[in-house]
């Protein structure tokens, strides 16, 4: 997950990622986005809220079925790594708005 040290997605430095799993230390909370610093690292950034949990999954002896449980932190693992950082873009894009694509007329599509 890029961490962006201005706090605001748009605006966007990546200056390390985190992958789901790494232990970070908050350093500050502001509208829906958390400042963190890695474990063991002296990079700090804002990262959204809504990616942090403060629990660390663990899959318990004889409770529910440790091959689905494994699956699922497989799966959430690849989403945080490989495909939420692909959202920027689309945000960037969004934000670049309409007026480019509404300037064209019908007949020049």
């Amino acid at each position: 997950m890029p961490l962006d040290d201005s706090g605001d997605y748009a605006g966007l430095a990546v200056r390390c990622t985190a992958a789901y799993g790494d232990r970070l230390a908050v350093l500050d909370e502001k509208a829906g986005w958390t400042r963190v610093q890695l474990e063991n690292a002296e990079t700090a950034g804002w990262i959204h809220t809504s990616a942090l949990t403060k629990k660390r999954i663990k899959l318990a002896a004889g409770e529910g079925d440790a091959s689905f449980l494994e699956a699922k932190q497989a799966t959430a693992r690849f989403y945080f790594d490989h495909l939420l950082p692909r959202a920027y873009p689309c945000l960037v894009a969004v934000r670049a708005g309409s007026e480019p694509v509404m300037a064209l007329t019908e007949d020049q599509f």
